[in-house]
């Protein structure tokens, strides 16, 4: 799981855009022992939010646990070569490096935890659909989205493609939604 330094590019181009930026920690990523759900997460990014909504309009970036299909083990941790071939694929090597050492270890207790709440049902949303996604597939990614559109109950609005790997804030400094 990335930490907030992970963002830094992403943040910096948005604070010279003059929107103010945050990156919370989130507490399930590289805790030790491994936390048992996503509650914590879900509270801090609550809590950012809350803070930022006060002053003005509020744009949420996400992505995804990067779990390639299948995975199983107890605490999920991504290393050496593959950081590159699951995350970073179309990313020079020196960023590789940089952005390998913020990276912490993911329980994967959380995905088996209830949801209590979809964002996406409720709030507009842009999903980035990265053409060249090593960690899924296009295929699985338009499944996904087709499913929650096939729903009834979406605010999915747009889905952009982009011709990038799994994280093009790394590899091109805009992505325009």
């Amino acid at each position: 799981m990335a930490s907030p330094r992970c963002w830094g590019c992403l943040t910096a181009e948005l604070d010279r855009a003059g929107y103010r930026s945050i990156a919370p920690a989130l507490p399930s990523s590289g805790s030790t022992p491994p936390k048992p759900d996503w509650s914590g997460d879900v509270e801090a990014i609550r809590k950012a939010v809350s803070d930022l909504v006060q002053e003005d309009d509020v744009v949420v970036v996400m992505r995804s646990f990067n779990l390639p299909g299948g995975a199983g083990q107890e605490e999920l941790s991504i290393e050496g070569e593959d950081v590159k071939g699951v995350s970073y694929q179309d990313v020079d090597e020196e960023t590789v490096a940089e952005l390998a050492m913020h990276l912490r270890p993911q329980s994967l207790a959380p995905f088996w935890n209830t949801k209590t709440h979809a964002a996406w049902r409720d709030i507009p949303t842009t999903y980035v659909l990265c053409l060249k996604d090593k960690s899924t597939t296009v295929v699985a990614a338009q499944y996904l989205v087709g499913m929650a559109r096939a729903s009834g109950r979406h605010k999915i609005d747009n889905v952009i493609e982009v011709d990038a790997g799994h994280s093009p804030v790394h590899q091109q400094s805009r992505v325009d939604c």
